[in-house]
């Protein structure tokens, strides 16, 4: 019996990915045991969720004040506060010992941007450059402050000051991720292969796992057989790469991470990672084409892999929410009764994880396996299974 599951570890970002200015985290992954239904369930990749933002967007940033109270000041001529006024106050207060609150020093760059000035947002590149400009969180506060500013300037000055923190071991997500999901933000083919060359470096283990956790973004996809190569050669970040570009539901990619991880030579978590991945991007049209593949897979991995599709559908809910019910049912139903473990375990978990939608339309055939299969670990696992329905 094949075993494999994993334990993973959240790092920041993908899923709403780039395109929304969010972070991603990175996963690492363990073997454990995966004997009957009991143990513990298979490697679960978590959804890429965006991370808790800190910071307000610019416009909603300004402090509530009384109506009246906002006329008065914009009629006082002291108010405004000119580039240079802002950058010198910014300078004053990073330099404070002990460090100035760093939201006080947020407001004030948003101010600075405010301005909207090619002067007034190179004032505040050059203070995202400067390393003596130094504050906590800084990295998603320049982030924040720059995602929605279409300055060409942006991109270049984002990937200096990660390849500067790299060097000086500063490397962890906190001090990198923001300046990642900076440097790749217009996802085309010159932000693809800003990525793969973070992933192919692996200069650093963290950065080199945000990167490909951030693949999913990409709008250019013409660099997707590059990140497969790493795939193909077992790359350490191939689960975040896979998780990537799964997200692209590409169908001619799927059909090639589909092959990967059947392969015969494949590593004994892939196929579940895959599953897991395909399960989370997965459209209703894709998973049609699991549903056949599952149905006419000679194959004891293809057919694994396509109940891992929708076990995955199951634990994101999406089988009670969509049309995806009526397919997915007839083919748990016959899994159950096949007798490869790895077919009927899948089915299992699928059953077990998707509660409580739909579960009396395969009670019969789990109670019927634990009254009297002639397999007594499959038999041990309806039993429990059946238990564990009802107590729902």
């Amino acid at each position: 019996m094949r075993k494999a599951a994993m334990v993973v570890a959240s790092v920041g970002l993908v899923v709403a990915g780039f395109a929304g200015g969010v972070a991603w985290e990175s996963q690492r992954h363990e073997m454990a045991p995966r004997d009957s239904i009991a143990a513990a369930p298979p490697p679960t990749i978590a959804p890429a969720e965006p991370a808790p933002k800190l910071i307000a967007p610019i416009e909603q940033a300004a402090p509530v004040v009384p109506e009246h109270r906002e006329v008065v000041e914009a009629k006082t001529p002291s108010s405004p506060r000119s580039a240079r006024d802002l950058v010198d106050e910014l300078r004053r207060l990073a330099a404070q010992k002990p460090p100035a609150d760093w939201r006080e020093i947020d407001q004030l760059m948003k101010q600075l941007v405010a301005l909207g000035t090619e002067e007034a947002i190179g004032f505040a590149l050059e203070l995202m450059e400067d390393e003596s400009f130094d504050f906590s969180h800084r990295a998603r506060s320049f982030h924040d402050l720059f995602w929605k500013i279409r300055d060409p300037r942006v991109e270049g000055a984002a990937r200096r000051v990660l390849e500067r923190n790299v060097r000086e071991g500063l490397d962890s997500w906190d001090q990198t991720q923001g300046y990642i999901s900076l440097a790749a933000r217009r996802g085309d083919r010159e932000a693809g292969d800003f990525l793969l060359s973070l992933v192919r470096a692996r200069s650093s283990e963290s950065v080199s796992t945000i990167a490909a956790a951030a693949i999913g973004s990409l709008k250019d996809h013409t660099i997707g057989e590059a990140f497969l190569d790493l795939v193909r050669t077992n790359h350490s970040d191939s689960v975040s790469i896979i998780d990537g570009l799964a997200q692209w539901r590409d169908p001619a990619l799927i059909d090639e991470l589909t092959r990967l991880a059947i392969r015969p030579d494949a590593p004994i978590d892939r196929l579940d990672l895959v599953g897991q991945s395909l399960g989370r991007s997965v459209d209703a049209d894709g998973f049609s084409r699991f549903v056949s593949r599952c149905r006419s897979a000679g194959d004891d991995r293809e057919r694994e892999l396509s109940l891992c599709v929708i076990g995955q559908l199951s634990r994101n809910g999406q089988l009670d929410a969509t049309s995806l019910a009526p397919q997915a049912i007839p083919i748990l139903r016959d899994a159950l009764g096949d007798p490869r473990p790895g077919v009927w375990q899948q089915a299992m978990w699928a059953i077990r994880d998707n509660q409580p939608y739909r579960v009396s339309e395969l009670l019969d055939v789990v109670q019927s396996l634990a009254n009297d299969d002639p397999d007594p670990d499959r038999q041990a696992a309806a039993k429990r299974l059946v238990a564990e329905l009802l107590r729902r």
